[in-house]
């Protein structure tokens, strides 16, 4: 069985196996308005109990639709669920700055919008409310949306970025899944959590900064980015879902920080590239085939990957799930250099900093103990602060040590 074709499968059975498992919103896929409504032009409109308006259905067939702002003095504030669903002959739309929530599927299956202005009075995106955008190229979120409901963009094939404001707290499940399109993302330091298969399928993305605020990365959350090739997850984070890193091929590097205490099962499962892991022993739980395995799609089965070895502590997880596991086990000493050290002579000298250099701009990564020890913050980056922490103390002007 073909591989990825497998590994789909396992997410979709997940994902979409039941209306029962589904989200609410989801498991009324295909449902349809049937309130009465009031026509108003090529719209229909149910007025709230607050007195605003919301849009319920456009029957319109124009490519470039501006939503108005007021409906028969009455602001619109909602545009409700499904309302442009499968509006194909739609190109772009701009949302007035009366509305506060875009609703369950409302944009869904409009195959010809390129570009979606969202004004900042939107506080919350919801679940599918951008599904199967094909065409949608880019989108800027406005910094007074504080959630992004899951599913919001899936399958948004040709959307190659993504700005993502400090406002946002949560990352819905599956809000990025499938965006094939998508290079790079930042997540900011105000999100918390990444949802279960948040960016599953984002194969074209090489690189992600997940910050400091992160204190767990969900289930499948980047399944199949098979153009990642290195990932740096801060000394935020606790717990690194099943499946979180699943089928990341070109994955070569990962830092797992000393926060971290468990890692699901399959979460680095064939991640053919990757031949070694340092593992923390912060961490008490590492999951079945965690690590050192891949799905031979000839045999349907998982074997080993060759020569995998693992990094870690005597009488740890990582010597126990090594020794388990049959992969080669080297023990760590408990690194006794100070902050920024690296050569381990007693100062932090201009070797130090060539290093941590070359580290920044990826000519020669740290790794293990020496990428703790440059780590100057210890939020599991190694990064310009660390350098000029790394510099002023050289200079004298603020001592990290004595």
């Amino acid at each position: 069985m073909n591989k990825k074709i497998f590994s789909a499968i396992c997410a979709l059975v997940l994902v979409f196996g039941s209306a029962a498992a589904l989200p609410e919103g989801f498991a009324k896929f295909g449902s349809t308005i049937t309130a009465s409504a009031e026509t108003y032009g090529n719209y229909e409109y149910e007025i709230l109990e607050n007195g605003s308006v919301e849009i319920t259905k456009y029957n319109g067939e124009g490519n470039k639709v501006t939503i108005p702002g007021a409906i028969n003095g009455k602001k619109v504030t909602s545009i409700g669920e499904l309302a442009f669903s499968n509006c194909s002959s739609l190109t772009s739309v701009t949302i007035p700055n009366s509305v506060t929530s875009i609703g369950y599927r409302a944009f869904s299956n409009c195959s010809s919008l390129t570009s979606v202005t969202i004004p900042n009075s939107v506080t919350s995106i919801g679940e599918g409310a951008f599904h199967s955008c094909k065409s949608l190229t880019s989108v800027t979120i406005p910094n007074s949306v504080t959630s992004i409901g899951g599913y919001a963009f899936i399958g948004c094939t040709s959307l190659t970025s993504v700005t993502i404001p400090k406002s946002v707290t949560s990352i819905g499940d599956g809000a990025f899944y499938d965006c094939t399109s998508l290079t790079s993302v930042t997540i900011p330091n105000s999100v918390t959590s990444i949802g279960d298969y948040s960016f599953a399928y984002c194969a074209s993305l090489t690189s992600v900064t997940i910050p400091d605020s992160v204190t767990s990365i969900g289930e499948w959350a980047f399944q199949n980015c098979t153009g990642l090739t290195s990932v740096t997850i801060p000394n935020s984070v606790k717990s690194i879902g099943y499946a979180a890193f699943y089928d990341c091929t070109s994955l070569t590097s990962v830092t797992i920080p000393n926060s971290v205490t468990s890692i699901g099962g399959y979460a680095f499962n064939d991640c053919t590239s990757l031949t070694s892991v340092t593992i923390p022993d912060s961490v008490t739980s590492i999951g079945y085939r965690a690590f050192g395995y891949y799905f031979d799609s000839d045999t349907g089965a998982y074997l080993k990957v060759d020569s995998f070895t693992i990094y870690g502590y005597k009488g740890t997880a990582a010597e126990t799930y090594a020794k388990d596991n049959g992969f080669t086990s080297i023990a760590l000493k408990k690194d006794t250099r100070k902050k920024g050290d690296i050569n381990n002579n007693g100062k932090i000298d201009a070797s130090d900093l060539l290093q941590v250099k070359s580290h920044i701009k990826k000519v020669k990564l740290l790794k293990g103990d020496d990428f703790t020890c440059a780590d100057i913050d210890g939020n599991g980056t190694i990064n310009a602060v660390d350098l000029l922490k790394m510099k002023a103390h050289l200079k004298g002007v603020t001592l990290l040590w004595k």
